[in-house]
């Protein structure tokens, strides 16, 4: 791909796959509410820090992947991992770190009544010729 001739825009969808687990004691619509309101704001977070790097786009590289995250009850990062790698372990190790750059998610909402909560992205890198 020769990006000195072509107008390259980037794109970089992020999709909740999962919403967690909800313990069935507490699985009440309310409960399913606050879950899933919660789990989408996680997920604008993890948006919000994530970018197209900008050694894929000057090579090219595109790809899907899925990553699991686990926080605890104060929103600290306890466990990342891959569900799905993108087949760039650039792309796979430049995401990760990003991720592990933030410095905290939201609190658990004291309504789910959980210690840890873990949620799945799935991010997709896309780059568009004009």
């Amino acid at each position: 791909m020769n990006i000195f001739n072509k107008s390259i825009n980037t794109l970089v969808i992020c999709f909740i796959l999962s919403l967690g687990i909800i313990p069935i004691e507490a699985a009440t619509n309310e409960t399913n509410l606050h879950h899933r309101t919660f789990t989408k704001e996680l997920v604008d977070i993890v948006k919000s820090q994530i970018n197209y790097p900008s050694f894929a786009v000057d090579y090219g590289i595109e790809g899907e992947l899925t990553i699991q995250i686990k926080i605890d009850e104060k929103g600290n990062i306890i466990a990342t991992k891959f569900i799905q790698r993108s087949g760039s372990g650039q792309l796979d190790r430049a995401v990760m770190r990003k991720i592990g750059r933030i410095q905290s998610f939201k609190r658990i909402p004291h309504e789910l009544k959980l210690k840890e909560f873990d949620f799945e992205v799935l991010l997709i890198f896309l780059l568009l010729e004009d």
